[in-house]
């Protein structure tokens, strides 16, 4: 197969390349097309690079540029000239580069300025492989027009002078590996490349191209296997290209032989191929194998097999055949049109037909196919030529005067295809669209008008044109009358307006079958017939086998052939073996039951091995011809029965389990239970062989008995027995109301009124509260709730009666009791603290619980505390000297009642103050200012507040008196008799702490002497 893209100028010669060679000499620094201007080239040596205007953010060129530039060999030079512009090969590719968005373009034009032939407009989208050209003149112009508002990386353009193309040499190495065939093949050439393979194989193919002729003596190009593009047709419609795919792993999917062709072109476009066939080797024909197919366990069988000889039967080689592929399977970029009327071509090459046929009659054209996509039929016109330069148009989507001569019907924004309209260059979903003469449909342009459209969404919403076969705008018959088949037919695509753009995925023709094709037919030979190993195979022959099955069912056995590719074919035969037949066991209900086991064909007998009891009897009505049979049993129970059946007199076994249906005595009416009694209730006797039945009773839909045929009930519910068999189910329901009255006694701190609430289940109907004492008073003595009011402290029993269980009253102990209350003895003690124990006692009355907390404190901060007791008793003891005299205490004592009910702890506190009953008054007092004696200083009177003391002499004259004497003395250390004269003076002190008055004489002592 061979396709072109486009047509080409007489001196132009187009090839689209993917590397531009890296050997070729940069000898200047890059020019940018912003430059203008013209460039000369005077050294052939050397490569002219030309770039894009690298002006905007990181080099990518601005948009709305518009520049023009002439490159030239020198006339003394004269050399035609070349253009490369390439995309690169990967990042570390400083030469190359081809970024050129949709809207701008690079536009080559022949000669100096626009004048000349213009070569081509070009950009990434319409060109994503960039560009070569070569001219035979020695000046090209270039103009470069960027888009608007939008920025590319731009380009990088090689210019130098014409080379001579350099011819190499291709070798392929195919893994695994495969070598040529040495077969003959009487529809192959002798020199012909053939491999052989076996279905299902992956191959691996090494290409090794070899350059030698590269850079050769310094004049030649560097030729270099990774910079080469490599196009492999592997004769199907599969095509594999790309720079440096020098290695392909592919599987052939479909059976049969190929034609295939490497196309390997070096960086200025030489081409080598290499061709081989490629032949699967067909799968041989299995026949005429004799063995019989149907046996019982333990038969014995041959099976008779082998290699198609004139003494056996078995296996037989086929042929299969080498076809040529038509199908241009590719896909074709329509881009929105940078020029009007654009035109775009794929062209197949048919070389396949024997005598170089000529269409001549209705039929010889069948149809030509497009799968396609595109967003806007109105810009579209389709044709197809023939090789003698005929046409046939397909639809005229344009409405206006395109490319194929006549008017268009409009087609608007009508899809072709589940179009993708988006702002990429996207695939969309191709429809098939085909064209025939006989086709189903009316032209294109009637479908559109009559609205034979269908709704399409997977990219955005729009009508589609239906898939399916239209009948061409003009009719095959005619417009191909007289075209040859062989040689080159092109579709054409004209895209007449901007804004939309769409995929051509694969298009194909069909021919009428009365063309014969050159078709090459091959056959291999059939080298080895033999079983597989198999534990079932007894006896090996040359051609046949002797197996005994060991497995009921289907027992496969594989023949396998070898041909002379070296492929393994192989083929299975079943040989059925009859299965023992299934005799299930079953339970069975109404003492009636079926017998119908599998796998007995041909029926059998039964016989009855064991009954339940030795009065039991199975009775068997007429079996028919598939063994079924029916049988009543006379008693209930197990019975093991065994089937012969009449094939192989395989046996089995089965037992027939006659159960009983399920039976329950009627039960009680609904009852009322008083005071915890309760009642039985009986499930009843069963028949023979009940021991498999499900018991389930329950209450109020609880299951609590799973095992019993009785049960016993005490509490309130709705009693269900459910008694679950294979046969049936029986159930009988019975209603408990078991009358349950409740309350708690009591006990209550001091003679307050009670409330009390009874508990009745079910909900109480009526009753009454009692007690056993008169002076108990019941607010109300009918409800279930009342308040309760007791004359005296003490121990009532209250006693609650149910009207429907007068003998099982409830009766509860209450209890009424005082709440403790303390009193702490004696309530004003008096005492000496130097002398005198503290001994305080707690007396109580009421109900307490026996333990005591006692606290003392002192009211004055700072004065030292004794401890308490921590027995917990009612007593606590402080022997002397245990307090400070004159400072104030304050006992407290608490307890707790004894059932723990009373609000509050039973209290009291005692504040008591410690008296001082010891004191010293002195009898001599020398003022001689010695710091002896010389004040009257009462020993201790700082513990007597409101101690008063006068002073008389001798003839009861006052010479001295304070009504706080405890406090003169603490200010001024004593009485000082200041000048009084020596002699007896009496003294009156009055001590009110203790009640007491003091008096005496004091003698004074002068250095006078005493008084006269």
């Amino acid at each position: 197969m061979k396709s072109h893209s486009m047509n080409v100028c007489s001196k132009l010669v187009l090839a689209v390349l993917f590397i531009f060679s890296t050997a070729i000499a940069v000898a200047q620094e890059p020019i940018p097309i912003s430059d203008e201007g013209t460039i000369e080239i005077t050294n052939c040596d050397n490569t002219l690079i030309i770039t894009d205007s690298n002006d905007g953010e990181d080099g990518n060129y601005l948009p709305g540029e518009i520049y023009q530039m002439t490159i030239c060999t020198n006339t003394v030079l004269g050399d035609p000239i070349q253009i490369a512009v390439l995309p690169q090969q990967n990042a570390n590719d400083t030469i190359n580069l081809w970024g050129v968005d949709g809207t701008s373009t690079l536009t080559v034009y022949e000669g100096t300025g626009t004048g000349g032939t213009q070569l081509g407009m070009f950009n990434t989208v319409t060109h994503p492989d960039g560009f070569f050209l070569q001219v035979d003149v020695n000046c090209i112009t270039l103009v470069w027009e960027s888009g608007e508002d939008i920025s590319f990386p731009g380009f990088v353009a090689q210019v130098n002078c014409l080379q001579e193309l350099q011819p190499f040499n291709v070798s392929v190495f195919i893994d695994p590996p495969f070598g040529l065939s040495t077969d003959t093949f009487p529809d192959i050439g002798p020199n012909e490349n053939v491999i052989t393979f076996c279905f299902g194989d992956t191959l691996t193919f090494t290409a090794n191209p070899s350059f030698p002729l590269s850079n050769a003596e310094g004049s030649g190009y560097e030729q270099l296997a990774e910079e080469c593009t490599y196009t492999w047709d592997m004769g199907n419609g599969d095509v594999f290209e790309g720079i440096g795919l020098n290695t392909l792993t592919y599987g052939f999917p479909d059976p049969g032989g190929y034609f295939a062709t490497l196309t390997i072109t070096d960086v200025m476009g030489q081409e080598e191929t290499y061709d081989a066939y490629f032949l699967m080797a067909p799968r041989p024909i299995f026949s005429n194998i004799v063995f019989g197919d149907t046996l019982c366990l333990g038969d014995t069988t041959i099976i008779t097999g082998g290699i198609l000889f004139p003494d056996t039967v078995g296996v037989s080689p086929s042929t299969s055949a080498v076809q040529p592929n038509y199908n241009f399977t590719d896909s074709r970029y329509l881009p929105d049109i940078t020029t009007a009327n654009e035109i775009y071509s794929t062209t197949i090459e048919i070389e396949g037909y024997l005598d170089d046929p000529i269409i001549m009659n209705p039929g010889d054209f069948v149809n030509v196919c497009l799968n396609m996509e595109h967003t806007y039929l109105g810009d579209l016109e389709a044709w197809l030529t023939c090789p003698n330069g005929q046409t046939a148009a397909l639809f005229q989507g344009f409405g206006g005067e395109g490319v194929f001569p006549g008017p268009g019907f409009g087609g608007g924004g009508t899809y072709l295809g589940d179009a993708n309209d988006g702002p990429e260059e996207d695939e969309g979903i191709g429809f098939d669209y085909c064209f025939a003469d006989d086709g189903p449909l009316l032209t294109m342009g009637e479908e559109f008008a009559a609205g034979n459209t269908v709704p399409v969404s997977t990219f955005q919403a729009g009508n589609a044109m239906v898939a399916g076969t239209y009948t061409p705008e003009q009719n095959f018959e005619t417009a191909f009358n007289g075209c040859p088949l062989n040689g080159d037919w092109t579709l054409n695509i004209a895209d007449n307006l901007g804004a939309d753009d769409g995929y051509i995925f694969e298009w194909s023709m069909e021919f009428g079958p009365d063309f014969e094709l050159d078709t090459i037919y091959y056959t291999p030979d059939i080298i080895d017939a033999y079983w597989l190993e198999d534990e079932d195979i007894v006896f090996n022959s040359d051609t046949s086998v002797t197996i005994v099955p060991q497995s009921p069912g289907n027992n496969t056995y594989t023949f396998v052939a070898e041909d002379s590719f070296g492929c393994i074919h192989d083929t299975t035969f079943s040989v059925y073996v009859r299965p023992l037949p299934v005799f299930n066991s079953n339970i069975a209900c109404f003492l009636i039951d079926s017998l119908n086991p599998n796998n007995d064909p041909a029926g059998g007998v039964y016989e009855v091995l064991e009954t339940p009891t030795q009065t039991a009897e199975l009775i068997f009505s007429e079996e028919n011809e598939f063994g079924f049979t029916t049988i009543n049993a006379t008693e209930y129970g197990i019975y093991t029965i065994e089937f012969t059946e009449n094939n192989c007199g395989y046996t089995d076994q089965a037992e027939i389990d006659f159960r009983p249906v399920p039976m329950i005595e009627p039960f009680f009416e609904d009852t009322v239970l008083c005071g915890g009694s309760s009642i039985v209730y009986e499930a009843g006797p069963q028949e023979a062989n009940s021991g498999n039945f499900f018991i389930n009773w329950t209450q109020d839909g609880n299951t609590y008995n799973t095992t019993d045929y009785s049960t016993t009930v005490s509490t309130s519910g709705e009693i269900i027995l459910t008694i679950t068999g294979v046969c049936g189910i029986a159930a009988d329901t019975s209603n408990i109301t078991a009358i349950e009255v409740n309350f708690e006694g009591d006990t209550i701190c001091g003679l307050i009124p009670r409330f009390k609430a009874v508990e009745v289940v079910p909900e109480s109907v009526g009753g009454s509260w009692s007690a056993d004492d008169d002076g108990i008073i019941f607010s109300a003595p009918d409800a279930i709730v009342t308040e309760i009011i007791a004359p005296d402290f003490g121990d009532y029993l209250i006693t609650y009666t149910d009207v429907r269980c007068p003998n099982d009253a409830v009766t509860r102990n209450m209890k009424w009791y005082q709440q403790p209350d303390l009193t702490i003895l004696p309530e004003n003690p008096i005492f000496c603290f130097e002398d005198d124990s503290l001994n305080l006692t707690a007396v109580l009355q009421g109900e307490g619980n026996g333990t005591y907390f006692w606290e003392l404190t002192s009211v004055n901060p700072g004065v030292v505390t004794p401890p308490t007791d921590v027995d917990f008793d009612q007593f606590q003891s402080f022997p002397p000297p245990a307090f400070e005299p004159a400072q104030a205490y304050i006992a407290s004592v608490a307890t707790a009642d004894a059932f723990g009910r009373c609000p509050e702890l039973g209290r009291d506190t005692l504040i008591f103050t410690p008296l001082a009953c010891q004191y010293n008054i002195p009898n001599i007092i020398t003022p001689n200012g010695d710091g002896l004696n010389d004040l009257f200083a009462i020993q201790y009177i700082e513990f007597f507040p409101g101690a008063s003391l006068a002073v008389f002499n001798r003839w009861g004259q006052e010479v001295f008196s304070s009504s706080s004497y405890d406090q003169y003395q603490a200010e001024n250390q004593g009485w000082d008799p200041e000048d009084l004269p020596g002699g007896v003076y009496f003294y009156e002190l009055k001590l009110p702490t203790l009640d007491r008055v003091e008096s005496g004489n004091v003698t004074i002592i002068t250095e006078q002497g005493s008084e006269q």
